[in-house]
C-alpha cells in the first residue's frame, strides 16, 4: 500500500463542495488534461487512453505546455500521467486536496480506465451529476483518465480532529503539484494520512463494537494493564449517546436516580470485598430521631438503572464496570444471571417482593485485565452471557500523542521502547506456558510521558 497526494481542482475555481461530490456519489479520481498542447503535438491523442501514449508523446507535449504557458510547474497533469497509469494500485490510499485544503481520503479500487466523452462513464459503472453555475450547467466527473475509488473519509466530516492533527505537524501539508507519491514517513502529509487513516479505523472498530453491544446488551472489553479499556468503555457510552467522550456535556449525562429521562451513563469499579448488596439490594441500617435502629431496603445502581431505563424505553443508558473479573461474578450478580440472558424476563429480587427485568435499552460494558485474571477464570454460566472484545497495546496511540504534544523526540524514544518491549514478549521466549502475550504486554499508556527521564 502506497500513500499519495492529488489535487483535483480544473483550472483551481472549483468549489470543494463540487469535489466531495464526485469522491462520493461518482466515486472516481482522476487526471485532467490540458488539451492546447496535445491537439498542437499530436491531436488524435485526445481521444486516445494513456496506454496508446509513448513516451516520446509526453515528452513533446510537456515540452509544448511549457512553451505555452512559460512555467513548468503548471504542467504537472503531464508528469503525472505515468504515475497514473503505471505505478498507482489497487488498495493505494490517496489524499485529494484542493492547494492547502484537504478534501478527502480514498482507496484506490480499480485500474486505469477511459471514456471518450463524460456520456459514457454510466457504461462503466460510474454515476455522473450536474450542477449549475450561473447560466451554464457542467457535468460530472470533468475528466476523463479514471480510477474508480471508495471513500474514507471527507475531511469536513471531522474536521475538528483532523485540524488537531494538522496543527501538531512541524509543516504544512503540501499544497502543490497535481499527483505525488509519498514515501518518506516522517514528511508531514504522510504522517497526516497515517493519522487519518488510524481514526478511520478506529472508529469503524467502534462502529462496529457499538453495533455489537447494541446487539448482545453487555460485553467485556479484555486485554493487558496500559491499553485503554476504560477509555474505550466511555468512548462506547458516548457513541451511544451522541457525544464526544472528551466534552463537558458527557460528564455532564452521568446517571442521576430518578433525572435522567434523556438517557445516562455511570461507572462503578468491582473489587474483592464487592458483592451483591453492593451492586443489586441491600439492607441499610439507619437511627431514628428517638434512637432507635431502622432497617430499610435500598436499590442499589443496577437496580436504578434498570428503573430509569424501563421508564424511558426509546432512551440510551449505558452502566460500565471497570475491573469487573476482580470480583466475585456469580455472587455479585445473583439471579441476574439469568435476566442478563433473557432481558426482558423477570426475576424475583430477594429483600422485597417485587421482581425486576432488564431492559434492552440498558447496556453494560466491562473492563477486564488479563494480567490479574484470564477469561478462562471466570464462571462459565457467567462468561456465556457476555461477549468479549480485545483490547491490545497499539503503537499509533504513541505517535498520535507525541505527535499533538510536539514532542518528536520524546516520541522517538518512546516508540523505540515499545517496540524493544514488544520483541522482548514475541520472540525471546520469556514468557512461562502459563501466560500468553496477548494477556501481559504493557499496553500503550505506559510509554506516555513528558520528557525521556520519566520513560526510563
Amino acid at each position: 500500500m502506497k500513500f499519495w497526494h492529488m489535487q483535483l481542482n480544473p483550472g483551481e475555481t472549483l468549489p470543494n463542495q463540487i469535489v466531495e461530490k464526485m469522491i462520493e456519489k461518482s466515486q472516481v479520481i482522476g487526471l485532467d488534461i490540458w488539451p492546447d498542447p496535445v491537439m498542437e503535438v499530436n491531436p488524435e491523442l485526445q481521444q486516445k487512453p494513456f496506454t496508446e501514449w509513448t513516451q516520446k508523446d509526453i515528452e513533446a507535449i510537456t515540452k509544448k505546455c511549457k512553451e505555452i504557458k512559460g512555467d513548468s510547474e503548471s504542467c504537472g497533469e503531464f508528469k503525472a500521467i505515468r504515475p497514473f497509469l503505471e505505478e498507482m494500485a489497487k488498495g493505494d490510499i490517496v489524499y485529494v486536496h484542493n492547494g492547502s485544503r484537504p478534501i478527502g481520503l480514498v482507496k484506490v479500487e480499480g485500474d486505469y480506465d477511459f471514456v471518450r466523452k463524460i456520456e459514457d462513464y454510466p457504461s462503466k459503472g460510474v454515476e455522473i451529476f450536474e450542477e449549475k453555475s450561473g447560466e451554464e450547467t457542467a457535468k460530472y466527473p470533468w475528466f476523463r483518465h479514471f480510477r474508480k475509488v471508495k471513500l474514507l473519509d471527507l475531511y469536513h466530516n471531522n474536521k475538528d480532529a483532523l485540524d488537531k492533527i494538522k496543527r501538531s505537524l512541524p509543516k504544512n501539508l503540501i499544497s502543490r503539484g497535481t499527483l505525488g507519491i509519498l514515501k518518506d514517513p516522517n514528511r508531514p502529509t504522510y504522517i497526516f494520512i497515517k493519522e487519518w487513516l488510524n481514526m478511520i479505523e478506529k472508529n469503524i472498530e467502534i462502529q462496529q463494537t457499538v453495533s455489537f453491544l447494541k446487539n448482545f446488551g453487555q460485553i467485556i472489553l479484555y486485554g493487558p494493564p496500559g491499553t485503554g479499556k476504560t477509555y474505550r468503555a466511555k468512548e462506547l457510552a458516548a457513541r451511544i449517546l451522541g457525544l464526544d467522550p472528551s466534552s463537558k456535556e458527557f460528564e455532564e449525562k452521568r446517571f442521576k436516580p430518578g433525572n435522567s429521562p434523556d438517557g445516562a451513563w455511570e461507572i462503578v469499579q468491582f473489587h474483592p470485598s464487592y458483592n451483591y448488596e453492593d451492586f443489586v439490594r441491600g439492607i441499610s441500617v439507619t437511627t431514628t430521631e428517638d434512637g432507635q435502629i431502622k432497617y430499610e431496603v435500598k436499590d442499589r445502581i443496577f437496580v436504578e438503572m434498570c428503573r430509569e431505563a424501563a421508564n424511558n424505553p426509546e432512551k440510551p443508558y449505558i452502566l460500565i464496570i471497570d475491573e469487573i473479573n476482580r470480583a466475585n461474578l456469580a455472587a455479585v450478580l445473583g439471579e441476574l444471571i439469568y435476566a442478563l440472558e433473557y432481558r426482558g424476563k423477570p426475576v424475583r429480587l430477594p429483600y422485597g417482593v417485587d421482581s425486576l427485568k432488564i431492559p434492552a435499552n440498558l447496556y453494560i460494558i466491562g473492563t477486564m485485565n488479563t494480567a490479574d485474571r484470564s477469561i478462562g477464570h471466570i464462571d462459565y454460566a457467567v462468561r456465556r452471557r457476555f461477549a468479549f472484545v480485545q483490547v491490545l497495546p497499539d503503537k499509533m496511540v504513541i505517535t498520535k500523542y507525541y505527535n499533538e504534544k510536539n514532542l518528536e523526540k520524546v516520541g522517538k524514544v518512546a516508540e523505540k521502547l515499545f517496540d524493544e518491549v514488544e520483541k522482548l514478549f514475541k520472540e525471546n521466549g520469556c514468557l512461562s506456558p502459563d501466560y500468553h502475550r496477548e494477556d501481559v504486554q504493557p499496553g500503550h499508556s505506559y510509554f506516555l510521558a513528558e520528557t525521556a527521564d520519566k520513560l526510563a
